[in-house]
């Protein structure tokens, strides 16, 4: 039996023993851990944790627990500092001890989504359909939302809730309230580290009086304390915005409360999700948010506090765009790749610029190919080179050497960057990819809607909401950046 399991055990038995409880039941456990000494596997975890959950009182047990609720993820944190190795749960499995609530915005400016067989109630259908197989479904809840709560009462299989949407069964408390931040605040309240929130609404922010730019920015602001008022509270969140559309046959209320009839007219809405990182990590490489997964889908963006510097391959290739000569810096080889070069020269009859490309995989960095594709996302921090074009892995750009090596080290890259330098100087590279709100938002916002039919797919003051949102991961966040990288240069 491994020393921190005897300790651990020997902890709970002490204060069994102190509270009047019953011994035998620690011992019969004592002997079931002592059944396998090499690794903690997750039916010996669950074990250890049923037993911690005992005593959320007691103050040598308080450390896993986060606002009164157990913490798998501090108990596997402290048990791997102690040197234990745990078994990793499987990714269905684990799904199954996250609570998802799906909230449903039904003020009166939504009634226009749910008239008829419109693309919303497709995209719930879509979403639930794959909550259904990942989440348990007894976990899984669905609310109204306005100036409070309301939970929905489902009969029969809950993938076909959406078929009962219409304006009579949507008209569900303070239709009339539209207060956007609002309630983000009460979904904010009841997202915790075991509980993703989902929230579908217009995402239209409800204001009165003349100054348009003045009072969003009041609003904007009331955005980004919600957020960081969740973040004060020692809570690491993760948030994905999607942009969805969907026919919308109702009637629009612009910013001066104005009324426009909408006939089968495509309008956007939004799917703002939220959940600890790893709730939101686990719900990324389970739920896929794309064109074909999910009706109506157009664009989404992911707010994150993480730096995935670490979990990125990344290689110099030789590739069809390249130009000049070099060798892999052996000093500079990491699991099977080239992360730095030496002996550059440059090829004067072609080109007076030394060209090269690295290959990556972004597969776990949650970010749309557009965002990868568009330059301006980029930064050089270091080094006198240019980015010359980025672009989806292709082996057949690729030299046979370079093809070779990243089938040994079994890396599936999904894009690679062309590099070339401005100056001769070839010292180290280093780049960022930088965390910024992606260009669609800003075609998509829009501070006059008085005149919709002209432009039917923007939203009024959207870029304001998640610029808020936006601000507050800036202001929590140490580093802005999904990854830094650095190419090591010799000449």
């Amino acid at each position: 039996m491994n020393k921190l399991f005897r300790f651990l055990l020997f902890t709970l038995l002490l204060t069994t023993i102190g509270c009047g409880g019953e011994y035998d039941v620690f011992e019969d456990s004592y002997l079931e851990y002592s059944k396998s000494d090499s690794k903690i596997t997750v039916d010996e975890l669950d074990k250890l944790i049923d037993h911690i959950k005992l005593f959320d009182n007691e103050r040598k047990f308080k450390k896993f627990f986060t606002n009164g609720s157990f913490d798998e993820v501090k108990l596997i944190s402290f048990l791997e500092k102690e040197g234990e190795k745990v078994e990793k749960r499987n990714n269905v499995d684990e799904s199954k001890d996250y609570f998802v609530n799906v909230y449903i915005e039904n003020s009166g400016s939504m009634n226009g989504y749910v008239q008829g067989n419109t693309q919303f109630k497709g995209a719930i259908r879509d979403l639930l359909v794959m909550l259904k197989y990942y989440y348990d479904e007894k976990n899984l809840k669905i609310n109204f939302i306005n100036s409070a709560i309301y939970p929905t009462n489902i009969e029969g299989n809950i993938v076909n809730f959406s078929n009962s949407l219409n304006t009579k069964t949507f008209k569900v408390g303070d239709t009339y309230s539209s207060n956007l931040n609002n309630i983000f605040k009460q979904i904010l309240t009841k997202t915790s580290q075991n509980t993703i929130s989902i929230l579908l609404s217009d995402c239209i922010y409800s204001i009165e009086g003349n100054k348009t730019e003045d009072l969003l920015s009041d609003q904007k602001s009331l955005t980004k304390d919600a957020f960081l008022t969740k973040f004060k509270n020692k809570e690491t969140l993760a948030t994905t915005i999607v942009k969805l559309n969907s026919s919308f046959n109702g009637t629009y209320y612009d910013k001066d409360n104005k009324k426009t009839q909408l006939n089968n007219i495509s309008r956007p809405y939004y799917m703002s999700i939220i959940g600890s990182e790893k709730a939101m990590t686990k719900f990324n490489s389970n739920i896929e948010l794309s064109k074909n997964k999910v009706e109506g889908f157009e664009n989404i963006y992911n707010l994150t506090l993480k730096d995935y510097s670490k979990e990125v391959y990344y290689s110099v290739i030789d590739t069809k765009e390249d130009s000049g000569r070099y060798k892999p810096d052996r000093e500079y080889k990491n699991n099977g790749a080239v992360q730095g070069i030496e002996d550059v020269s440059i090829n004067n009859r072609n080109s007076s610029s030394f060209i090269f490309s690295v290959a990556l995989d972004l597969s776990n960095v949650p970010i749309e190919d557009s965002y990868v594709s568009d330059k301006s996302n980029y930064r050089i921090r270091e080094g006198d080179y240019k980015i010359k074009g980025i672009y989806k892995f292709d082996k057949k750009q690729l030299g046979a050497s370079s093809i070779n090596m990243l089938s040994k080290a079994k890396a599936e890259p999904t894009h690679y960057i062309v590099f070339e330098s401005t100056k001769p100087n070839f010292t180290n590279l280093s780049f960022t990819l930088n965390k910024q709100i992606p260009n669609w938002v800003y075609t998509t916002s829009t501070n006059d809607d008085s005149n919709i039919l002209k432009s039917p797919n923007s939203t009024f003051g959207i870029k304001y909401l998640i610029e808020g949102i936006s601000e507050a991961y800036e202001t929590q966040s140490k580093n802005n950046n999904y990854l830094e990288l650095t190419i090591n240069i010799k000449k």
